[in-house]
């Protein structure tokens, strides 16, 4: 007997057929993404053995997402072989029983388990601990990576639009200096407001050798750049807020 699952974020629905592809549910399973909707499919899943006089049970279901993963392991854990099918071929076969692309939870299960009665699918057996918690850290590294691009493009973008000749200041914008320099005084006007002394003690708040002659020669840098700036100082305020949660953020990454 092959099962399909149609899986969702709340609830699923399984449809079961025999090798020769006959459906013998006589509607869908509907079971919840919880352990009480898990056993329910596990004594719908035996009560048809029992029916149909089938030893063996194979249940597959697509492998987008993550709302699969739970089910799945549940599943092998009961002692239930679970395939994986890919969403193409599901794809492609959809109209192979009614003619119709249309979207239905009952049918794509149907789709699913025959794609598995003819051997369109991947085994699935779970990872050792080790593995899954390599996997996880490596998916985590990658959501942070992209939120760092992601904050990183947007202080680019400040820094173009308002003070565009700050990068001839700092090879790396995103150094302990520079950063320092964007929390506490972001734009032109704001450098041009302070003396390079009183711009090396505010760095000193930041770092721990912030000052001598290169931090001094530093300051008088920014103030020359600021001093002939085209940056557009429009709605300033307003964006040096921005500016700062934006920092912050990066930071707390």
């Amino acid at each position: 007997m092959v099962i399909g699952i149609d899986i969702a974020k709340e609830k699923h629905a399984a449809q079961a057929i025999n090798f020769r592809g006959i459906v013998l549910t006589k509607g869908p399973i509907l079971f919840s993404n919880d352990l009480a909707g898990f056993e329910h499919l596990e004594q719908s899943i035996r009560k048809l053995q029992k029916m149909h006089g089938m030893n063996d049970v194979v249940v597959g279901m697509e492998s987008t997402g993550h709302y699969w993963f739970n089910i799945a392991n549940w599943l092998v854990g009961q002692g239930i072989d679970v395939a994986l099918v890919n969403p193409m071929t599901t794809k492609r076969n959809k109209e192979n029983r009614d003619n119709s692309p249309s979207k239905s939870d009952p049918k794509d299960a149907l789709v699913i388990a025959d794609a598995v009665s003819r051997g369109f699918y991947t085994p699935f057996a779970p990872k050792d601990e080790a593995f899954r918690r390599i996997r996880v850290m490596v998916t985590n590294r990658e959501h942070w990576v992209v939120k760092s691009g992601r904050i990183k493009n947007r202080i680019h973008r400040w820094l173009d639009i308002r003070f565009p000749e700050y990068r001839q200041a700092f090879d790396d914008i995103f150094s302990d200096r520079s950063l320092a320099t964007l929390r506490r005084f972001p734009a032109p006007s704001d450098i041009l407001q302070l003396t390079s002394e009183q711009i090396v003690q505010i760095w000193s708040e930041y770092m721990t050798r912030p000052g001598g002659e290169r931090g001094k020669n530093k300051a008088l840098e920014l103030q020359s750049l600021a001093r002939h700036s085209v940056g557009d100082t429009s709605a300033l305020e307003e964006d040096k807020w921005e500016l700062r949660d934006l920092i912050e953020e990066y930071e707390r990454i």
